[in-house]
């Protein structure tokens, strides 16, 4: 089954409503290119397996738990730094990307409650992991590619939320134009 948007947007419910609240207490890393998040919520424990495989992106909660490497990756250690004993604040999808965003409040060294985000884009080849601070700083990632490989063409005018029905419907050809004076719009209100 291919992950679309709208697909996401279904495991982001069911996500949410079971792991919003939870604390994150086990962090593996069993693959390169996947993460297993031991999660405490209402007295019971989960497991959430995420994957960026380039050939099977995947996000699911699971009962089993894969062999684990002698040493835990670079990736992994960082997070059990940072967002080992977290409370996971919200789990939310940026209109309908194939992107999940993990909202996770913790304490840092000095015992002050910072916020951390944990991105998850199932993309395909283009899938990855991504921590970040709450201004969107990048601190590491799974995979690292070298930024000409993340160059791509961009649109001559600006992307609209596909959310955004009450301005679409009924409309059978959308021009460039129409789009970034709609957004003109949106922005002076």
């Amino acid at each position: 089954m291919a992950l679309d948007g709208l697909v996401i947007s279904n495991i982001v419910y069911e996500l949410s409503e079971t792991l919003t609240g939870g604390r994150i207490n086990k962090i593996y890393q069993p693959e390169p290119d996947a993460l297993i998040l031991g999660i405490k919520n209402n007295r019971t424990n989960y497991k959430l397996l995420i994957s960026a495989s380039a050939s099977l992106p995947l996000i699911y909660l699971t009962d089993d738990t894969p062999a684990n490497p002698a040493v835990a990756p670079n990736f992994c250690m960082l997070l059990r730094k940072h967002i080992n004993g977290g409370k996971i604040l919200s789990i939310t999808q940026p209109g309908l990307e194939r992107i999940l965003h993990f909202h996770i409040e913790h304490l840092n060294e000095m015992g002050d409650v910072c916020e951390k985000i944990l991105i998850v884009e199932l993309m395909g080849k283009h899938s990855n992991i991504i921590f970040c601070q709450p201004d969107m700083t990048i601190i590491d990632s799974i995979k690292h590619r070298l930024m000409m490989e993340l160059q791509m063409k961009t649109p001559t005018f600006d992307n609209i939320n596909t959310l955004d029905i009450h301005y679409l419907y009924k409309v059978r050809y959308v021009s460039p134009d129409m789009i970034i004076s709609r957004r003109k719009k949106i922005e002076e209100n």
